[in-house]
């Protein structure tokens, strides 16, 4: 390009405009009030991103939590489980007692029926 191009020309020329104090001080204050709002945009910006960082982390816990919830239920039920089949089977095993004395009551009358008649028969004869 050549040393004559507008930009190279007129960077050289400064341009200043005058301002009124009314307006000067209105123009200190939008920039004050601008340089206030960037930097709470920034800060609202940073609060946000670490708002959801947290949200994140806290929908890892909250899965987590439901997946412990969910295994601990299946213990659950398979303890319900394993309770209603032992009560099933003391139940079973307690009839079976029951029967069981039953029977052998039945087997120590029925001997001493035997006996008893045996020597009975043997006296009278």
């Amino acid at each position: 390009m050549s040393s004559k191009s507008f930009s190279q020309t007129d960077t050289t020329k400064i341009k200043q405009i005058q301002l009124t104090k009314p307006i000067a001080r209105l123009v200190i204050k939008d920039l004050i009030k601008y340089d206030g709002l960037r930097v709470e945009i920034n800060t609202l910006q940073s609060v946000i991103a670490e708002t959801n960082k947290k949200m994140l982390v806290q929908n890892k816990l909250i899965t987590n939590l439901e997946t412990q919830n969910l295994s601990l239920e299946d213990v659950i039920c398979t303890l319900n489980k394993k309770y209603e089949t032992q009560e099933r089977l003391t139940k079973e095993f307690e009839t079976a007692l029951r029967r069981q004395r039953r029977q052998a009551k039945f087997y120590k009358v029925g001997g001493i029926v035997g006996i008893s008649s045996t020597i009975l028969l043997l006296l009278v004869k």
